[in-house]
């Protein structure tokens, strides 16, 4: 099929629909994965990698992910690009068949190995594109681990665009998320440990998911992982609550999809939120997030006071069954007492006017 798994309006309001859609993204992707392995084992095509066990995780990362953003991954992404619209299925398999055509394989031209995607970022007459309103991707390449120093690159870039309040083709004022992924055997790898320490150093926006399915490749993670555990290994870079310098660290089950969706949008909110600085900003943006990533005061004037937060985070709940009965108690009186205190009000105005003029 040739068209976009996922229009951007689709993709980030959860309705019925966009939440049916997930699930037919991710069904096809894991066919997609069935018939590319049958076409390899086969001799059709001669080599291939695929993303199926991983799906789940990927349509909520496609949510939270924004035009402007950058992707650093590797070769299990295909659920991803799907979700995310940046690439289809027939593209897929031309470059699994390493289809020389660029219209046919945009992210190499048959160059590539399959499942090895890009952003093609010039235009015909060789001007840049507008970065900004696109989602972009950097080019994979084979080596394993080799996407993390390039993370690092990235989100270093939208920081210092940050500090610059660059406005262009590049930049919205760095407003920015460089998103990457790896598998949990490269974890073990130099290039991932020191472009973690490098990413907490230069305090960068960089969200970073690990698909630690506790294998790589046929090894178990026993014998390539101290402890087994890359969430205990990482714990010494977990950031106190009070404190900016290091990282929040989130574990959740691959296949919980209510509980992924929520994650990322969290974790997005706060990476984007402590990339920007200005109260003033913040205030008018509040509305982008969900509210349980503000700090209790802040929370509460979201919620009750100025409640853009509270207008899109119990729709997403509720579409997604995890609004908690209390808060619909809660917001329903409340809803109720200012009903009643308006009216009241209006009246007393009312017996008190006497007209505007003479």
């Amino acid at each position: 099929m040739a068209t976009r798994e996922q229009p951007e309006r689709t993709r980030t309001d959860f309705t019925r629909e966009s939440i049916v859609e997930d699930y037919r993204v991710a069904f096809r992707s894991r066919q997609a994965s069935l018939i590319g392995r049958k076409e390899v084992l086969t001799g059709k095509a001669k080599f291939g990698i695929f993303g199926d066990g991983k799906e789940v995780a990927q349509l909520a990362m496609a949510r939270a992910f924004r035009k402007g953003d950058w992707r650093s991954g590797y070769y299990r992404d295909q659920t991803f690009m799907l979700a995310a619209g940046m690439g289809t299925l027939d593209e897929f398999f031309a470059q699994l068949y390493a289809d020389p055509d660029v219209t046919h394989d945009p992210w190499s031209g048959g160059r590539s190995m399959n499942a090895h995607f890009a952003s093609r970022l010039l235009n015909p007459d060789g001007s840049w594109k507008d970065q900004t309103d696109s989602y972009n991707t950097s080019a994979d390449v084979s080596p394993t681990g080799s996407q993390m120093p390039r993370l690092v690159g990235l989100a270093w870039a939208s920081k210092l665009y940050r500090e610059m309040n660059a406005d262009n083709q590049f930049s919205n004022h760095g407003d920015e998320i460089a998103w990457g992924t790896i598998g949990n055997a490269s974890c073990a790898e130099g290039l991932f440990w020191e472009s973690i320490n490098a990413g907490g150093v230069l305090q960068v926006p960089m969200l970073v998911s690990i698909w630690d399915d506790g294998y790589g490749i046929s090894v178990s993670n026993e014998f390539q992982i101290t402890k087994g555990n890359l969430s205990e290994l990482l714990k010494g870079f977990q950031r106190d609550p009070e404190q900016k310098q290091g990282f929040d660290i989130y574990t959740v089950k691959g296949w919980d999809y209510p509980s992924l969706c929520e994650t990322y949008l969290h974790a997005a909110a706060i990476v984007r939120m402590e990339h920007v600085l200005e109260l003033f900003e913040g205030v008018y943006q509040t509305g982008r997030w969900p509210v349980g990533v503000y700090p209790g005061w802040m929370r509460y004037g979201v919620t009750f006071l100025v409640p853009v937060g509270f207008a899109v985070t119990v729709p997403a709940q509720a579409a997604t069954s995890r609004l908690h009965g209390g808060t619909f108690a809660l917001a329903a009186g409340f809803a109720v007492l200012l009903f009643a205190f308006t009216r009241w009000f209006w009246r007393f105005g009312l017996r008190r006017y006497s007209g505007a003029s003479a």
